[in-house]
């Protein structure tokens, strides 16, 4: 999902997970910081965050500006376009963008919990290994691998195909 230069048309709901979703990406801790970055009350902030809400254009602005970087997940459709040559509808790259953030906030995800059990006793890592099921972990892994790799995945999918 990008983060629109207008909070026009949005929900609030929509606008809390638009928020949400960019401050966990950015460098800005919590929504007492992205205040202060931003110079208004945190009350109204969170308000914003919790859909209680709608902010106004000016306010939108400095949220945005100060939650979205060049290296952030929100990149504007027009520098995907530049970066990458094909040919494909603007709600397709939308759409393409949107599951790559999934991805991306999934994976953050999976990783801070891995690391949990990486410096856990072994007995730990025995049970989650009981309790993950092997078959779609190991798939999920080469899944992940493949999408690297045009030709793997090629390979991933000849192998993987359900009669």
């Amino acid at each position: 999902m990008s983060f629109p230069i207008s909070p026009d048309g949005l929900k609030k709901e929509e606008i809390a997970m638009i928020l949400t979703k960019a401050l966990r990406f950015s460098d800005i801790k919590s929504v007492a910081d992205l205040a202060r970055t931003v110079g208004m009350k945190r009350r109204t902030i969170s308000d914003y965050f919790n859909a209680r809400r709608r902010p106004p254009q000016h306010r939108w602005n400095a949220l945005r500006n100060a939650l979205v970087t060049e290296e952030g997940p929100f990149v504007e459709i027009q520098q995907v376009e530049d970066e990458i040559d094909f040919n494909c509808s603007k709600e397709e790259l939308e759409e393409i963008i949107k599951h790559s953030e999934e991805m991306k906030s999934a994976l953050a995800l999976l990783m801070e919990e891995a690391a949990y059990f990486k410096d856990k006793p072994a007995k730990a890592r025995i049970i989650l290994k009981k309790r993950l099921p092997k078959k779609e972990v190991g798939y999920a892994v080469s899944l992940l691998e493949a999408l690297y790799s045009e030709n793997e995945l090629e390979i991933l999918k000849t192998f993987t195909e359900e009669d």
